[in-house]
């Protein structure tokens, strides 16, 4: 009985903690609070479960009418009583343009990417601040386009011919194709190393790097795993210590520390050049975010075309007049908008920032919608529809709205990569296939990436 009053004091006294802190924090007009919080807990317990549920789905995406959201999500907090801290971690969910835009390029630290820090270190994705602006600009460098159509077109010849055998049969999921060729081609384009002949090694690192984002979102997700002695007597810690061996064969393959020391010490950095730690943080992020991230498009590009025969037939005629790639260019914007690869990006807020209808304050965290910034209302009625032909038209495209290499100034270092790997990749497919699919059937969970929960299955038909 003793144990039960205590127990009810001390959920009192949390209680009152949070409630009057968010009463301190939020003294300006705070964003509208998502429905469904309860007491001590707020929306932590809608997080029990998957993320293929509707409230990772439909919450963590926000309703696209609205400017913001708020979820109270309970953190784990070393001084959980100390009266500087909070037990709740506040999400600031974002979905307008312009407010995504401005919270982007306010606060440039982000979150949650520690967790990935065992296998990334302090590469682009996960380094502070100040790191990442020296790396930023020294990588710059690495990533110019030079070569890399040889590169391209090379590796998408190989692909077209190793699917061959599915012409004319069933429907199929080209995903390890495609990612085996994104695979070589990173590692050939931005770091200058062949690694075509090791097969298995490329197999065991392509299952680590998913291995290791299932890893990553279940951590984001389930707030006892952000503590790192708890995390570190888990199943998890032990899966990750397990493929991080994977993840440092691929790396040590990958000879390429020879010509990024040459690029440091001819670079304007003012420390000279990279450390050994600091290539080896690079090398890993440049190849995990390269490789997967353009695979991923690729796939849902295929689909798209195989879902829209109409256009489909209008980029190949393009393609065999071998005129500019204004439709084709069409196509890719209109599906990376409606099926932007990164569905979600995070930031600290490190300063209030003011938005066009309210403040939000220091020491919380933001949820950048990208999803819905690309399906927000700024787009117009037909927001949802797909319709390549809205980029013909200036006054149908918002300014800065379309998020697909994310916001700010902290966006994708590799979008010119992406881009013409992507179109190289499609017109060599175009050229000798025709594609059949249904986007329709593509559902999708939330995850680091977007992920299909049913694969990218299409049909392919020879010309």
């Amino acid at each position: 009985m003793s144990l039960v009053i205590i127990s009810f004091f001390v959920i009192c006294f949390i209680y009152c903690i949070s409630t009057r802190k968010t009463k301190k924090i939020y003294n300006l007009p705070p964003p509208p609070v998502y429905p469904g919080a309860v007491p001590i807990f707020g929306h932590t317990l809608n997080l029990f479960g998957n993320n293929k549920s509707n409230f990772s789905v439909e919450t963590l995406q926000t309703d696209q009418q609205s400017y913001s959201r708020i979820f109270n999500i309970i953190g784990i907090n070393k001084n959980w009583f100390d009266q500087r801290s909070r037990s709740y971690e506040y999400f600031l969910s974002l979905a307008d343009p312009e407010d995504c835009n401005t919270v982007a390029n306010t606060c440039l630290q982000r979150v949650p990417y520690g967790f990935a820090k065992f296998w990334l270190g302090d590469g682009l994705l996960t380094a502070p601040l100040p790191i990442w602006k020296v790396h930023r600009k020294l990588l710059n460098k690495a990533l110019k386009l030079e070569g890399f159509l040889v590169i391209f077109n090379k590796n998408s010849r190989k692909l077209v011919e190793s699917l061959i055998f599915a012409a004319e049969g069933e429907s199929f999921d080209p995903n390890p194709y495609i990612r085996n060729m994104t695979l070589d081609a990173i590692c050939s384009a931005a770091m200058g190393c062949d690694v075509e002949n090791f097969a298995e090694l490329k197999k065991s690192y392509i299952q680590a790097l998913h291995t290791a984002l299932d890893i990553l979102m279940k951590r984001i997700a389930s707030f006892w795993l952000h503590s790192d002695y708890i995390y570190s007597w888990t199943k998890y810690k032990k899966t990750q210590d397990e493929i991080y061996k994977s993840i440092v064969a691929l790396n040590d393959t990958v000879s390429c520390l020879v010509s990024l020391k040459k690029l440091a010490r001819n670079s304007l950095m003012p420390s000279g050049e990279l450390s050994n730690k600091e290539i080896h943080d690079e090398v890993n992020t440049m190849i995990a975010a390269g490789y997967d991230t353009t695979a991923s498009t690729i796939l849902l590009l295929f689909v798209a075309l195989g879902s829209y025969p109409k256009a489909q037939e209008k980029v190949y005629q393009e393609k065999r007049r071998l005129t500019k790639f204004r439709i084709y260019d069409r196509f890719i914007k209109e599906t990376m908008r409606l099926y932007p690869i990164v569905p979600l990006i995070f930031r600290t807020l490190d300063k209030d920032v003011d938005l066009k209808h309210c403040t939000l304050p220091a020491g919380d965290t933001c949820c950048i919608s990208i999803y819905a910034a690309n399906r927000h209302r700024v787009w117009g009625p037909d927001a949802e529809e797909f319709i390549p032909e809205r980029w013909l038209e200036p006054s149908r495209v918002p300014h800065n709205a379309l998020a697909t290499f994310s916001f700010g100034k902290r966006g994708c270092i590799g979008n010119n990569y992406a881009m013409m790997s992507m179109k190289t990749t499609v017109v060599h497919m175009l050229r000798h296939y025709r594609i059949e699919a249904d986007i329709t059937k593509i559902k999708f969970k939330v995850d680091i990436l977007s992920t299909p929960i049913s694969g990218h299955f299409i049909r392919l038909h020879r010309r």
